[in-house]
């Protein structure tokens, strides 16, 4: 298993490098886990940090040489690990890292085709004394870089690169304005106006006297695969075994987030698949649930129907939320806002994986995994045979609707997602131009922003949580899989997303809207079959979820408030600028109060410093 943390400095200034070590050391030593392990090579250094609260199962090294290629970091897990092993000739219990290193030491470029998971690396050849970062196709894991004239550094922490004297911690002032308004339109900007992502599917080329282009070597494929339905619900069956079964490999103890959704129920009976085929012990895995008692949002009715259908070990949790001590410490460590702060009200979950050594393994991206894009809604306007299914799934987007909504704004919402991204905006702008996603800013901090900015168009009805199996792989997604690595790290829990499989995105990416749509809700057709007979129909048939904010925006609202009050005065007076727009964002939504609660609790840790 593995939650690590690392940095690589590559420079021909000796002493830039091992004062880089003694920053990330330091940095490392603060969150009291595991200890530092440097690496010091000629012209590049890496300092890697076992980051889990409890560490009862060794996970392989940090590091790992094959031939010309030395691995400096590496953070993830590779799904197809068991096949490259066998292609290989490796031991079945090679690390992740060791197989990464024989794979680009056997192929090349190439072999960043063969992995598959969630990753993070860094790695350097020692011939040519150039290297690579590279962020998984998905782009869960993150990845971080920073460049100055004498060098370059990445990590996977953006709070350990602005440390380093060479970077510094200067604000984007537009990422942060971005980030409070929930609205972040540049895939590379971070908070720290001198740190850049590298986004998902690509890597970084570097070398000791400078970095190089960012080039991405992985794409989602195109083109429409005609099968039968059967056919396609067992490559679905197979792709999600296989998902899970790499997402367990290697972790001392499995619990699958059991949340009575078809995602997450899905995920609980692939891995008690596993456990009845002799694949995984039972000791060794659980299925985890959040209750709610007395709450609207309470799902124990359908975790109950799921969890008398398995075999696994069942275990329900209360509420309790991480402490605002504790998330201004992990914040202070981190050196970034953590969000999301609602994921914090399952800190007994993570807690009781945590003192296993175990990961937690989550439904998250299957909603959007088998929604269509918008590619997939206009080859259906081409294709005859798929009309049928293009009008019912028109249909299904004008119930949606309130039935008192304007005409106009019902055709707009069924037809909106299969336009062009540009005409959607436009759309936008024509039916509220008086709207301004920059209004509530404070004016000498708006004036600050460029105007094309300020006029840019933020697609909203298209964003991470609607039409996703492309935006699974666009930076919205990304974001979210970046919030769900900081809660990771402030919990010392490992969080792995089985339904983020690229190779399962590809494939549904790819089938025809009249297989995936049919006459069922939701898109969901093949991930319930798969999930059969298992799957309770109770659940296989729910349309929607639970509302969690009932219980939730009250302590956020709190905090906030506790926060506010006791925060020094800055000179772009954030809590007056957003005090009225929070209300008009209506009480459904904890998004706002998230950002802007994440945003204060590291502003004002770092305002002596600004």
């Amino acid at each position: 298993m593995s939650l690590r943390g690392f940095l690589v400095v590559a420079s021909q200034d000796a002493s830039s490098r091992d004062r880089a070590v003694e920053l990330a050391e330091a940095f490392f030593t603060r969150w009291g886990r595991g200890a530092p392990e440097p690496l010091c090579l000629a012209d590049v250094v890496a300092v890697c940090c076992d980051l889990r609260s409890n560490r009862n199962h060794d996970e392989g090294p940090s590091h790992a040489n094959v031939g010309r290629w030395q691995i400096l970091a590496f953070d993830g897990w590779l799904e197809n690990a068991h096949t490259l092993i066998d292609e290989l000739g490796l031991p079945a219990t090679a690390a992740d890292a060791v197989i990464v290193a024989a794979c680009i030491d056997r192929w090349g470029w190439t072999a960043l085709d063969r992995l598959f998971g969630e990753y993070a690396f860094v790695v350097w050849n020692h011939q040519a004394k150039s290297g690579y970062a590279v962020r998984d196709k998905g782009g869960v894991r993150p990845l971080y870089c920073a460049e100055w004239r004498e060098g370059v550094a990445i990590s996977n922490l953006p709070g350990l690169l602005a440390r380093l004297p060479q970077v510094g911690e200067a604000i984007d002032w537009v990422a942060a304005a971005e980030y409070l308004c929930d609205a972040e339109t540049r895939a590379e900007a971070t908070l720290f106006a001198h740190v850049r992502r590298i986004v998902g599917g690509h890597a970084l080329a570097f070398s000791a006297a400078a970095a190089g282009p960012r080039v991405p070597y992985w794409r989602p494929a195109t083109g429409v695969v005609r099968c039968r339905p059967d056919a396609a619900a067992e490559e679905v069956r197979r792709l999600l075994a296989d998902a899970v079964s790499g997402a367990a490999r290697g972790a001392a103890f499995v619990g699958a987030h059991l949340s009575g959704g078809i995602d997450s129920s899905v995920v609980c009976i692939q891995l008690d698949r596993l456990v009845r085929a002799g694949r995984w012990t039972a000791d060794r895995a659980a299925a985890l649930s959040m209750v709610y008692p007395g709450e609207a949002c309470d799902e124990t009715p359908w975790i109950d129907a799921v969890a008398t259908r398995i075999g696994l070990p069942h275990h329900c949790f209360g509420v309790r939320f991480a402490t605002l001590a504790e998330l201004r410490r992990s914040t202070l460590v981190q050196n970034y806002p953590i969000a999301p702060q609602h994921g914090t009200a399952e800190a007994a979950l993570l807690e009781f994986a945590s003192s296993r050594g175990g990961v937690v393994l989550t439904g998250e991206g299957g909603d959007e995994l088998f929604e269509p894009t918008d590619r997939a809604l206009c080859g259906a306007l081409l294709a005859p045979r798929d009309w049928a299914a293009l009008w019912r799934w028109l249909a299904r987007r004008w119930s949606e609707r309130p039935p008192l909504a304007s005409m106009l704004g019902k055709i707009r919402h069924a037809v909106e997602p299969c336009l062009p991204r540009r005409w959607s905006a436009r759309i936008h702008r024509w039916r509220d131009p008086a709207s301004d996603r920059f209004s509530c800013l404070d004016p000498r901090w708006r004036a600050s922003i460029p105007a094309e900015v300020l006029r840019g168009p933020i697609d909203f009805p298209r964003g991470a949580r609607t039409l996703s199996m492309g935006s699974t792989l666009s930076l919205d997604w990304s974001l979210s899989w970046e919030f769900y690595h900081r809660l990771a790290l402030h919990a010392g829990t490992e969080l792995r997303h089985p339904l983020s499989s690229v190779s399962l995105m590809t494939f549904c990416n790819q089938l025809p809207l009249a297989l995936l749509d049919g006459q069922e809700p939701r898109n969901r057709v093949l991930l319930r079959a798969a999930a059969l007979p298992e799957l309770p129909s109770e659940v296989a048939n729910r349309v929607g979820k639970a509302e969690f904010s009932q219980p939730t925006l009250p302590i956020l609202w709190q905090r906030l408030a506790e926060q506010i009050g006791s925060a020094p005065g800055t000179c772009l007076d954030l809590a007056g600028a957003y005090r009225v727009r929070l209300p008009a964002q209506g009480e459904r939504s904890i998004w706002p109060y998230e950002s802007l609660l994440s945003f204060h609790l590291w502003w004002s840790m770092r305002a002596p410093h600004a």
